[in-house]
């Protein structure tokens, strides 16, 4: 069960699963790329706007803590467009971040991360991903309370144990 603000959203049917959708998202060059291309180590975080308090700092702290692992990034979906999400990256100097938009995509659907009910309906819910070389979901957090940040400390212990 996801809430906003206490009140439960629905999303359109989670399926979460072991690995990532094939939708393609938009970079930040206006290119549509798939997560899926990048083989490597990775955190992904879904959130609804990089534009809010709590996606921003919690994007600023991921980043922070990603310093100490050079090998993985931060891949960032949103439904923002790939103009504010570039801006706002290089603007906060977020050097681990790489920001994706689902303005041309059916990620949210094809992922049940997408709100369908209450004020945030269309945008993404907050979830946070450990992922493998093979883009194999290791890691799961469906976070509960929209406007609460994820538990970084088990994502990134999960994260450092498969860098071992």
């Amino acid at each position: 069960m996801v809430s906003f603000l206490g009140k439960t959203v629905a999303l359109n049917k989670p399926s979460i699963e072991e690995s990532l959708p094939t939708s393609l998202l938009t970079n930040s060059e206006l290119q549509d790329v798939s997560i899926r291309e990048f083989k490597k180590k990775k955190l992904l975080y879904v959130i609804p706007s990089i534009d809010t308090n709590v996606c921003l700092s919690s994007s600023q702290k991921l980043n922070r803590e990603l310093k100490s692992i050079p090998s993985v990034m931060l891949y960032l979906v949103s439904a923002d467009l790939p103009f504010a999400l570039k801006r706002i990256i290089k603007d906060q100097n977020l050097d681990k971040v790489r920001g994706f938009s689902t303005m041309r995509s059916s990620f949210g659907r094809d992922f049940g991360l997408e709100i369908k009910t209450g004020p945030l309906k269309g945008l993404l819910t907050r979830a946070l991903f450990v992922l493998d070389d093979d883009n194999n979901i290791i890691y799961t957090e469906l976070v509960e309370e929209i406007t609460k940040e994820p538990d970084y400390a088990k994502a990134l212990k999960v994260l450092r144990d498969l860098i071992k």
